[in-house]
């Protein structure tokens, strides 16, 4: 296992290619990583919030749980990377690459994908509040992803979702407010059961009576 202590040094020291590596869980926020290379390495559940990223390239890599809130990805490549759960919010994205990447349950709210590549990227269940996408990029959008919720709603979705493992009973993306060419996207229907009970209610344990 590879330590953000040993990246950093090696790093420092000239060294820019890490791929293949495992550095799972490790803490590289804050930090200056141009040029780093990272190639088919794990990265799950690792910390790069608000690090320079500037051409770096994890392309394959596994990044399931890592944290990219604030980093710059300027001209960074992420093709065909597992960001599935990552939490990638308010990042600096230009030219950056993210072809084939899955997104699966990644929270990318807050950010300008206008010029990020995502061509084939996988963004089933992805939250995508209050992020600028082109009309090309709302029309690869699939039904499942989030693109406008209340706060509430939110915060009650986050805490259900603990894990990620299956989608929560009772979620309803709530997508009608947006537009695609041609038209609005159709309203996101409720089930009987979300009619009757209404959205994000938790089912309640009856007391038990002796």
């Amino acid at each position: 296992m590879t330590t953000a202590n040993d990246i950093v040094s090696s790093y420092e020291s000239g060294r820019r290619d890490f791929s293949g590596s495992a550095a799972r869980g490790e803490n590289l926020s804050s930090m200056r990583l141009r040029g780093i290379i990272m190639r088919r390495c794990d990265l799950s559940f690792c910390n790069f919030s608000n690090s320079d990223l500037t051409d770096a390239d994890f392309s394959h890599a596994d990044l399931a749980g890592a944290t990219l809130t604030g980093a710059i990805l300027r001209n960074a490549k992420f093709e065909k990377a597992d960001m599935s759960r990552a939490n990638i919010r308010a990042a600096v994205i230009d030219n950056t690459n993210f072809r084939g990447a899955n997104f699966m349950w990644a929270h990318l709210c807050g950010n300008d994908m206008l010029k990020a590549d995502l061509k084939d990227a996988v963004l089933d269940w992805s939250c995508l509040i209050d992020t600028k996408l082109s009309a090309e990029q709302l029309n690869a959008v699939p039904k499942g992803a989030i693109l406008s919720l209340s706060q509430e709603t939110h915060e009650y979705r986050l805490k259900a979702g603990t894990g990620y493992t299956k989608p929560v009973s009772g979620y309803t993306p709530v997508i009608s407010t947006y537009k695609k060419v041609g038209g609005e996207v159709p309203e996101y229907k409720q089930s009987p059961e979300q009619r009757e009970i209404g959205p994000f209610t938790p089912k309640k344990k009856l007391p038990e009576h002796h």
